[in-house]
């Protein structure tokens, strides 16, 4: 109730929902299917009362299960998702091998964070950033079919596709000649489609990070939500090749990742301070790459469970791209407000 993170010292063993649909008609399966997907995606839970997560297990004919899975961002970052499935792999390889206890808690690395505040480190980050908001433009003007603030229910809607492996193999082959990460690679071709949409080429992407700083050897076993974000100013306003560009961007980004310990929240409130109100410091339009936490090798449960849907919402945010490498090949998606 009063806005503090706090981790109860004992919870209730968890048990998911089960429900039986053997026997249904295929019609009425995926309805029920259906309604409980929408139902699970866009929950908003009280974020005072535990558990900030839900699963569901559905029986289906021919020995077929479906697991649901919701869980709230407030807890848990894409690399924490990861962490899951790894620990939970290992107990169904091994129901009865305990995991080592971990030496810190979520709870113990928000303090050491904390503790980094008015260092030199911290206040390098902080000039740099209060130095950039001068200049730094606002988000994309895009065409809209609705004013955002008019719409009650925010619904994401995903928009997905895949590039093969051998494809993406070629194309990240090709960005590194050019010097450009593939993150970079992406990034910049998301910018040029943004600019040719946008009132203005000149505008800032919200770009989110990884943000687990070494401040424990087992920091990067803990579940909990570590990541904050970048704003990165796209300037396509002269005419230059794709390249020229694109490796203007990822030096661009690489300078503001060189001062990440202030964190994105922070520096949108001293925005939002300076503008005088939230309009011209919403930064509602991301892209989420994972690819630098991409696995050559998946864990037991990833081989066993095969994904049928996913979706993500977040508040403030109208349009997410989101890409992640897998078995070689580019997984990527847009999930947006399609009203």
């Amino acid at each position: 109730a009063n806005n503090q993170q706090r981790i109860l010292p004992e919870v209730p063993a968890f048990s998911p929902t089960v429900i039986d649909l053997r026997g249904l008609a295929p019609a009425d399966v995926e309805a029920e299917l259906l309604e409980l997907r929408d139902r699970l995606s866009h929950e908003v839970r009280p974020a005072d009362v535990w558990p900030l997560f839900e699963v569901a297990v559905t029986l289906l004919d021919g020995d077929r299960v479906r697991v649901h899975l919701s869980v709230d961002a407030l807890i848990s970052d894409f690399a924490s998702g990861r962490i899951l499935f790894r620990e939970l792999s290992h107990f169904y390889e091994n129901p009865e091998t305990p995991l080592p206890p971990l030496e810190m808690s979520f709870r113990d690395y928000v303090l050491a964070e904390a503790a980094i505040e008015n260092t030199e480190l911290w206040e390098r980050s902080r000039d740099y950033w209060w130095n950039r908001l001068n200049e730094l433009p606002p988000a994309p003007e895009l065409p809209m079919a609705k004013d955002p603030s008019t719409i009650a229910y925010p619904k994401f809607v995903r928009h997905q596709t895949t590039l093969d492996a051998t494809s993406w193999s070629r194309l990240k082959t090709r960005a590194a000649r050019a010097g450009l990460t593939p993150t970079g690679l992406l990034l910049a071709a998301y910018a040029e489609t943004l600019t040719r949409w946008s009132r203005s080429p000149h505008f800032t992407l919200n770009v989110p990070r990884i943000n687990r700083l070494p401040l424990h050897p087992h920091v990067n076993n803990v579940i909990g939500e570590f990541a904050s974000f970048t704003l990165l100013e796209v300037d396509n306003r002269t005419r230059e090749p794709f390249e020229v560009r694109a490796r203007r961007l990822q030096e661009q980004l690489w300078n503001d990742l060189s001062h990440q310990y202030i964190s994105g929240v922070r520096v949108l409130r001293e925005l939002m301070r300076r503008q005088g109100g939230m309009d011209r410091a919403l930064m509602p339009v991301v892209l989420t790459s994972t690819l630098a936490l991409s696995q050559d090798q998946r864990t037991t449960l990833e081989h066993l469970l095969t994904p049928t849907h996913a979706i993500s919402q977040t508040p403030q945010v109208w349009l997410d791209y989101q890409a992640e490498e897998r078995e070689g090949a580019l997984l990527y998606n847009w999930d947006a407000v399609d009203e």
